[in-house]
Order: C-alpha cells, then structure tokens, then sequence
C-alpha cells in the first residue's frame, strides 16, 4: 500500500517508477496493490478556490498545467501530478494486473463547501454519497477528482 499520495512527492520520474517496481516485488503472488496520487486535473480545477496567488507566477503554473510538475508545493516542496494514463503506465508491463481506478473525493473539489453542505443537508449528503460511490470509478470522475488511487494485483 502507497496511500495518501507520497508517489506524488518522489523526484524524479525516474525514482517514481522505481518506487512501484519496488511495491509490485514486494507483493505476494495475487496480492492486491493500491497505490494513491495527487490528481492534475483534480488541482487544476480546485485553483480558483484553493490556490488562485500561484497562477500569479506564469512559468510555474505551466510546469503543472502541462508537465504535472509544482516545484513550490505548498511554498517548499516538490509535487508531481498524474494523469490517469499516466498512473496506469506506471503498471503497464510489470507483472501486475490493473483491478480498478477511484477517484477518492470525486466531484469534490472544496472540502468547505462539502463539509457545510454535509452539516446543513444531511440527507442530501447521503445521497451525495450513494451517487459518488456509484460513478467515482468512470474515468472523468477520477481524473477530476483531488486525489486517485490505482488497484492492482500482483499475477
């Protein structure tokens, strides 16, 4: 298990792959593997209400835009963000077969705006849940979504 996205804070790509060698020959024969990563798409369209000051700085806002790569990550630290294709390449030819893709928060890309909602409408929450664990597998929602998680088993 890899949760919470720490493969999203492995520089450079190349260490990245070599940490998911490392899960997938760890890992029992028929083991499952899951693995989570912070979303670029999911970012992207969390930036008006998270993070609007650095669009400010054009150059870094293309390097995630375009490469998936924030070299100022919360203002010190390095943050690459993946693409769905580019997640499942990571466990493409490797002895390992992908089971399912999750989009974690789903739609949800303001946890205040989803926190009060939950408080204020209660039973509309619930339904919100029951819809998000129907579609937080179709692969827009996944992309969409903050944070996604691969599960793979080891052949």
């Amino acid at each position: 298990m890899c949760l919470g996205g720490p493969l999203s804070h492995v520089f450079p790509e190349s260490q990245r792959k070599k940490a998911v060698l490392e899960l997938v020959r760890v890992a029992k024969s028929k083991s499952p593997i899951f693995v989570s990563v912070m979303s670029k798409y999911g970012v992207l369209l969390s930036t008006p209400g998270g993070w609007p000051q650095e669009v400010v700085y054009k150059t870094h806002y293309e390097n995630l835009v375009f490469k998936g790569e924030d070299y100022k990550f919360r203002g010190y630290s390095y943050c690459h963000y993946f693409t769905l294709s580019e997640l499942k390449s990571f466990f493409s030819d490797k002895n390992v077969e992908i089971l399912e893709t999750i989009g974690l928060e789903g739609l949800n890309v303001d946890k205040r705006t989803t926190n009060r909602f939950a408080k204020k409408f209660p039973k509309a929450w619930k339904n919100w849940l029951e819809i998000h664990n129907k579609i937080c597998t179709e692969p827009f929602v996944v992309e969409a979504s903050g944070h996604m998680m691969i599960v793979a088993r080891k052949r």
